[in-house]
């Protein structure tokens, strides 16, 4: 009997530690609920290249609300929206559902929440917001080089910590920002002044620069009297003779 009950113990001992380390996962994930009464702060960065972007233009809507087990419900201003917050399931799911969430907002001239622009640390921070869904939308910020622009994106509030194991209700992101150069506009060609043909009075055209028309048939008459008297003179002589 003793031998028995020997050889039991070991494989129900075995068992146990089998169990328990089964269970130490488990146990060392477990994230506690979400405490939906608690404030939370968002942090929006906007930089590119490591360069902070002063002034650029960010809405934040308040999109979903949340329950103590992380599970959203689409707020009343998206509740027509058409979108599945529960069929989500990646990373491409959500930016679609983003995507969708930020043109029903443009399109029905929804009021955002926050909104504000980047300080010259490229950051606009917002506080006393309480825990759901937010879908942040940042305008084009444009300036000499070329345009700035970020896709719309959600962020849950509060959001998991590194471990995976904690909630953080103070959570900082930094949309994706795309850039598109801008090509200058070429100067344009000077277009050349075309120089007026001068204009004649009616005797015609003459060709030497500078000289002047009006002479032209006061000669003329004195040439016609001198060939007059010319020819009187003549006459006048044959019958001298």
């Amino acid at each position: 009997m003793t031998k028995l009950i020997s050889s039991i113990k070991k494989p129900l001992a075995l068992l146990a530690a089998v169990l328990l380390l089964a269970c130490m996962p488990a146990a060392a994930y477990a994230v506690p609920e979400v405490d939906t009464a608690a404030q939370c702060a968002l942090t929006v960065r906007c930089a590119y290249a490591s360069a902070p972007l002063e002034g650029v233009s960010v809405r934040v809507y308040r999109a979903a609300d949340v329950d103590a087990n992380m599970r959203f419900t689409l707020a009343p201003a998206f509740a027509d929206s058409g979108v599945d917050l529960a069929a989500m399931t990646g990373a491409a799911q959500w930016s679609s559902a983003a995507a969708a969430l930020a043109k029903y907002a443009q399109e029905t001239k929804l009021t955002p929440e926050y909104s504000g622009k980047t300080d010259a640390s490229g950051a606009l921070a917002l506080s006393a917001l309480t825990p759901g869904l937010y879908l942040v939308v940042t305008d084009a910020y444009t300036d000499n080089s070329g345009v700035y622009s970020a896709a719309p994106s959600l962020v849950a509030l509060p959001g998991l910590n590194a471990a995976g194991d904690a909630w953080e209700y103070s959570v900082a992101v930094s949309p994706k920002i795309e850039f598109t150069a801008v090509s200058p506009s070429p100067s344009a060609s000077p277009v050349p002044t075309a120089t007026p043909s001068p204009t004649y009075p009616l005797y015609g055209r003459l060709p030497q620069t500078g000289q002047l028309n009006w002479p032209v048939p006061v000669l003329a008459l004195a040439g016609l009297a001198l060939v007059a008297v010319g020819v009187w003179l003549t006459r006048r002589k044959a019958h001298g003779e």
